[in-house]
C-alpha cells in the first residue's frame, strides 16, 4: 500500500516538474535581445511608477525600443538573483515523500511482525493450555474407569477390554504428567512471572494454602496432613502417588481372594462382595478424594492463572499497538502540516509563477513563436 502511494506521489511530482520545465524551455525560443528589451521596458515601467509621472509612463508605454538602443539594452546589467535548481527541489520533494511513505510502511511492517510473533507464541502456549485443561478431567476419568471396572469386570471401556484399558490409562496418566513438565520447560521463557510462581507453588512447593482458598471445605491444616502429608511436597508427588495407588489397586483386584474374610458384608455374592470391599479400602477412598478435591483445585487454579496471564499479555500488546499508532499519527500530522502542505503550496505557487512568465511576453511575439502558440492552444483545448 505504501509503495503504491509512493508511486502515485512520484508521478504527481514528476508531472509538476515536467510542466515547469516545459514552460521554461519555451523561453529558449524567444530571442535573447527581445528578452532583454522586455526586461528593460519592465524596469523602466516600474521606475516610472515609483516616480508617479503619468506622462512619462504613457511615453514609456508608447515608445518602442529602437534598434539603435540595442547597445544600451545589451549594456544593461540587472541585479543577479541566485538561481534555484528545480531538479534539486524535485529530489527534495521525492525525499520527503519517501520518508512519509517509509513511516507508513514501517508501521504496517511492525503490525505484521507483531502479529506473527503473537501467533507463534499462541501456537506454543496452546498445547500447554490444552494438556493442562485435559489433565484434570483425565484424572477423574481414570478414577471412574477403575471403579467401574472393579464393580463390573465385563464393562467395556472405549469398547475394549476393561482390564487392558485401565492399564493403558495408568500409562497415559504418567505420560500426561511428563508432557506437562516437558512443555512448560520448552516455553518457560514465554511464561509470565506470575504464572511461573503459580506453577512452582502447585507442582514443587506446598499448594495447601492455594487449595484452601479454592476449596472452602478443606482447611489448610487438613490438606497438610492428608494422606501422610503428601501434598506438602507438591502436586507432582501427589499425582505420582495417585497413579501408583491406581496401579496397586488394579493388582489387588487381580490377586484378590474371594473366599477370604472381608471387612464389609454388602451382598451374598462373594465375588461382588470382595470387589465392593476393594472399592472401600483406604487407598481407594484417598484416591477419590485426591482427584476430586486436591488435583482438581490445583489444575483449575493453574488454568485460571494461565488464562489471566494470556489476557494480560494481549492487553499489553494492544496498549503497545495503540501507542505506536498514536506516535505514527502524530509524526504524520507533523510531517503533513509542516512539510507536506508547505511543499504543495510552494508547488502550486511555482506553477502559477511559471505560467505568469508567459504574460510578460508581448502578444505579437507569442504569435510569432510557434512553440509557445502551440503550447497555449493545447492548454486551452485540453
Amino acid at each position: 500500500m505504501a509503495f503504491i502511494l509512493f508511486l502515485v506521489q512520484l508521478c504527481y511530482f514528476y508531472q509538476i516538474y515536467h510542466n515547469k520545465l516545459e514552460i521554461i524551455q519555451l523561453f529558449l525560443d524567444v530571442k535573447e535581445n527581445k528578452i532583454k528589451q522586455i526586461y528593460n521596458n519592465c524596469e523602466l515601467f516600474l521606475t516610472d511608477l515609483q516616480i508617479g509621472d503619468d506622462d512619462i509612463i504613457s511615453e514609456t508605454e508608447e515608445k518602442p525600443v529602437e534598434k539603435n538602443d540595442d547597445a544600451a539594452v545589451l549594456n544593461f546589467r540587472p541585479k543577479r538573483r541566485k538561481h534555484k535548481d528545480s531538479s534539486k527541489e524535485f529530489q527534495n520533494q521525492l525525499f520527503i515523500s519517501f520518508l512519509l511513505n517509509l513511516l507508513i510502511f514501517l508501521y504496517f511492517l511492525f503490525l505484521h511482525y507483531q502479529v506473527e510473533i503473537i501467533v507463534h507464541q499462541i501456537q506454543q502456549i496452546l498445547p500447554v493450555l490444552n494438556i493442562t485443561s485435559a489433565a484434570e478431567s483425565f484424572n477423574r476419568f481414570a478414577d471412574n474407569a477403575l471403579r467401574q471396572f472393579i464393580y463390573d469386570p465385563n464393562y467395556l471401556i472405549y469398547n475394549k477390554n476393561g482390564l487392558d484399558e485401565v492399564r493403558q490409562i495408568t500409562v497415559e496418566l504418567y505420560d500426561i504428567d511428563a508432557e506437562i513438565h516437558k512443555l512448560h520447560t520448552e516455553i518457560w521463557d514465554l511464561l509470565e512471572d506470575s504464572y511461573k510462581s503459580a506453577f512452582f507453588s502447585i507442582f514443587i512447593n506446598n499448594p495447601c494454602s492455594i487449595i484452601a482458598s479454592i476449596e472452602s471445605s478443606v482447611p489448610e491444616d487438613v490438606c497438610n496432613t492428608f494422606y501422610g502429608g503428601i501434598m506438602q511436597n507438591g502436586l507432582s508427588i501427589g499425582i505420582t502417588k495417585f497413579v501408583e495407588d491406581l496401579r496397586q489397586t488394579l493388582r489387588n483386584f487381580e490377586n484378590r481372594n474371594i473366599s477370604s474374610q472381608q471387612n464389609f458384608n454388602l451382598t451374598d455374592d462373594a465375588d461382588l462382595n470382595s470387589r465392593m470391599n476393594l472399592l472401600n479400602t483406604i487407598p481407594m477412598t484417598s484416591m477419590r478424594r485426591m482427584q476430586k478435591i486436591f488435583i482438581r483445585a490445583c489444575y483449575r487454579y493453574l488454568i485460571q492463572i494461565m488464562e489471566e496471564t494470556i489476557l494480560q499479555h494481549f492487553e499489553e500488546t494492544d496498549i503497545l499497538r495503540l501507542a505506536v499508532f498514536l506516535c505514527i499519527n502524530i509524526l504524520m500530522l507533523i510531517g503533513v502540516t509542516f512539510v507536506w502542505i508547505p511543499v504543495q503550496i510552494k508547488n502550486n505557487q511555482d506553477i502559477l509563477n511559471t505560467r505568469l512568465l508567459i504574460l510578460m511576453i508581448p502578444l505579437e511575439q507569442i504569435l510569432r513563436i510557434k512553440s509557445i502558440k502551440n503550447y497555449l492552444r493545447n492548454k486551452i483545448y485540453h
